[in-house]
């Protein structure tokens, strides 16, 4: 073995090839991962607004068997920091009490409503259904879409989310909401938490660089004229899904749109963790369903990180091998990935402080490389299961 600077154009090549994309993959690929990361890092809790420049805010709450924890849940948001606002709790056919409690509750909040989704309600998907009824039955300008199985951050969430719309040109609001890292205890519990924080800090961060196609439907708030202009879900009432992304799409503006990562705007939801991996598996099979007719560069640009990480390793080692008996290329090779696989480990444990997630550290770099190989294995079992994300299989 020897070590010189006698390297052949060809492994030079493949040396500048592996460069030039783990750069390409560094710089472009992690840019929304970096914007969420620093903007969190630099959040702040946002001056109070008056009371009286502030809109009147509509909260509809979608509910189904909650008795556990719907009581809890309305006793704190009656409380939150807020002149004018009502609450709309929409029952989707609970078999437990969560109608009584809620009834209950009324007689003592006269800002407490209530409505529920007709058990006749078929061919449609009921949670869209459920925040239809909401929108219809809502008084006030601005709406927050929310569900009971969320912990309340604080008696300041809805001054935040609605102060947003203090600005005549907002007209919605994009908050997050976060799984507690105690809820997934299960085996595959560190895939799943990379998985959450890569597809959340896609959005996210695609969103604070003014192209937002996405949202997260524990969080939503919007003006009701903007939904309703907007026909509600009428393009997506044939799926079961699609009430915070593919609607939020086709709303969503760089001028029309804020985005709010404050922690005391950022409510926890309450997941049984021995389902955890059972219904993480859903939302991912609705989320990768809808996905297809999102319009956004931003899907691309995360298969040419894929393909980048990918093309960077593979010219790696196969420079480190043409270059034998010579060690130069293989040290050059190594140092750009050490480089690369450093620079993705600090980039997501910034981006999990920043959303309270999981932090990963080795594996990292490992999940990246194999997360759209293991992302084509659940398209293919998702596509034998097809039919269940339309209305019409229920």
């Amino acid at each position: 073995m020897i070590f010189n600077f006698d390297i052949s154009i060809p492994v030079a090549g493949l040396l500048v090839c592996c460069f030039v994309t783990a750069l390409t993959a560094a710089m472009a690929g992690l840019r929304p991962m970096r914007k969420v990361a620093r903007v969190g890092r630099r959040a702040t809790s946002p001056e109070r607004i008056e009371d009286e420049v502030l809109p009147s805010l509509s909260v509809i709450v979608y509910a189904k068997n909650a008795e556990e924890h719907i009581e809890s849940f309305l006793t704190e948001l009656l409380r939150q920091d807020y002149t004018e606002y009502e609450v709309i709790v929409v029952n989707d056919a609970s078999i437990d009490n969560t109608s009584e409690i809620v009834e209950n509750m009324m007689e003592k909040h006269g800002c407490l409503r209530y409505t529920f989704v007709p058990d006749s309600s078929i061919n449609v998907s009921r949670r869209k259904a459920a925040y239809t009824l909401g929108m219809k039955a809502a008084k006030n300008e601005v709406v927050l879409m929310t569900a009971s199985n969320v912990t309340i951050p604080s008696d300041r969430w809805l001054r935040i989310m609605a102060g947003k719309f203090t600005n005549p040109s907002t007209e919605v609001c994009l908050g997050i909401s976060r799984v507690p890292q105690d809820t997934d205890n299960g085996a595959g519990r560190f895939w799943r938490a990379f998985d959450n924080q890569v597809t959340a800090t896609q959005w996210l961060g695609t969103a604070l660089a003014g192209k937002p196609y996405r949202g997260d439907g524990f969080n939503l708030a919007l003006r009701k004229d903007t939904f309703f202009n907007n026909n509600g879900f009428a393009s997506t009432n044939r799926f079961q899904a699609g009430e915070d992304d593919i609607f939020v799409n086709e709303i969503a503006t760089p001028e029309n749109t804020a985005i709010v990562m404050d922690n005391d705007a950022v409510p926890e939801v309450i997941l049984d963790s021995e389902q955890y991996a059972r219904l993480w598996l859903r939302a991912k099979e609705r989320y990768t369903f809808t996905s297809r007719y999102l319009h956004t560069a931003a899907l691309r640009m995360q298969g040419l990180h894929s393909l980048c990480l990918w093309l960077s390793l593979g010219c790696a080692i196969y420079a480190a091998i043409s270059g034998l008996p010579n060690l130069l290329p293989a040290l050059t090779a190594m140092l750009i990935m050490i480089i690369l696989w450093g620079y993705q480990i600090c980039v997501y444990r910034r981006a999990s402080a920043a959303l309270a997630s999981r932090r990963l550290l080795l594996s990292a770099p490992l999940f990246w490389l194999m997360r759209p190989l293991i992302n084509g294995i659940y398209r293919m079992r998702f596509k034998a299961n097809k039919s269940s994300n339309y209305t019409w299989s229920k």
